[in-house]
């Protein structure tokens, strides 16, 4: 049986098979799957932090198009205990392992308003969800709907992250295999006593000295199969394969030696479509679970409830490309001074009063 083999589905034998090949039993230090993902292995842990904060950072703004609502949903964030960087962040590595999670709202009364006080994030490890009877439980403890934010993706990665981790942890320990059988060398001795020579030549490198007959004789005896970069390789490729279940490509791994920039701005395109489309996500459930509750609580239904909207990043390139298309559609006649508002929002400028007077340069005597 392949080492490979072991991502097939009757993992049970194939384990016992495998832990044959693998000549060293788990020890102290075996990787323990606990909740989302693999404590001690950081290619998973790191890839996933980086996507939920990649995420987070996409939230945005809340606006509303009612002054009044718009600084009653802002009090609540500013008021509370964290940050909605720190709860979306928490929403979507939880999300993205299990497929759902769960966040507790809790309320307080303050200044005639009902303000959420903090956002728990809660352990998916220890949570449940009845889809057909919608109902929470938080270690078997129903969470009411009034304080839940609920996030469901129909896929989690958990699974197939513990899987690679599983196959990287045999690796691991064929690695040290190696290594241990590169720095202890086997050690034959010769004796016509060999029973009473086992036992002074066993750990014979944790002793400082063995006294023999001086018919006796002892050498060490290397083995050196080689293996020792192909292991490192395997493993290399293990982590590249984890970080692509977390959309960061081939070029993102310290194991990939090969790549094109043609390539990498591709991956990263890639992961930025879908960190887009799971801030999207995020948004939606924000507004629907928990913006729409600070509405109605303290105001009443009301038939619009805001949005979470992104600040456009206006680099160099950029407004340089923009001015240069502007310009074009001018010359083209396809925009005109009624438009100018809008152009000026497009920049990032600010809106000019109605009674300022804009006076072309050419037009200027002191020109």
């Amino acid at each position: 049986m392949g080492l490979f083999d072991y991502f097939k589905k009757d993992k049970a034998i194939k384990k016992e098979e495998m832990n044959k090949q693998v000549a060293v039993t788990y020890s102290n230090w075996q990787r323990e799957i606990n909740g989302l993902f693999s404590k001690v292995d950081e290619t998973a842990e790191t890839a996933l932090e980086m996507l939920a904060m990649k995420v987070a950072k996409k939230i945005g703004d809340y606006q509303h198009q009612d002054p009044k609502i718009q600084e009653l949903v802002l009090r609540n964030f500013e008021k509370m205990e964290g940050s909605i960087t720190f709860i979306v962040k928490e929403l979507v590595e939880e999300a993205f392992m299990q497929s759902f999670a769960g966040a507790e709202i809790v309320w307080k009364i303050e200044e005639n308003e009902l303000r959420t006080k903090k956002v728990i994030v809660l352990d998916t490890s220890e949570c449940s969800y009845d889809f057909d009877k919608e109902i929470f439980r938080y270690n078997g403890k129903i969470i009411q709907g009034e304080k839940l934010i609920f996030y469901h993706r129909k896929r989690g990665k958990a699974k197939k992250v513990n899987k690679l981790v599983e196959v990287k942890e045999i690796l691991f320990q064929m690695w040290c295999q190696y290594i241990e059988s590169f720095i202890s060398p086997v050690i034959h001795g010769k004796t016509d006593n060999p029973d009473d020579l086992k036992d002074k030549i066993s750990n014979f490198f944790f002793k400082k000295s063995i006294t023999t007959d001086k018919e006796t004789e002892i050498e060490a005896i290397k083995l050196d199969g080689g293996g020792s970069k192909e292991i490192q390789s395997a493993m290399e490729y293990i982590d590249k394969l984890t970080y692509r279940l977390f959309f960061f490509g081939g070029n993102f791994s310290a194991g990939e030696k090969t790549g094109t920039t043609a390539n990498s701005q591709v991956n990263e395109n890639i992961l930025e479509d879908v960190t887009d489309w799971i801030a999207l996500e995020i948004k939606e459930v924000l507004l629907d679970r928990w913006v729409r509750k600070i509405i109605q609580y303290n105001i009443g239904e009301v038939e619009d409830y805001g949005a979470f909207v992104n600040p456009i990043n206006r680099d160099a390139n950029m407004l340089a490309t923009l001015a240069n298309a502007m310009s074009t559609l001018a010359n083209m006649g396809i925009i005109s001074v009624d438009d100018f508002d809008k152009i000026r929002e497009m920049f990032g400028f600010e809106k000019i009063n109605d009674d300022v007077e804009l006076t072309p340069e050419e037009d200027n005597e002191d020109a």
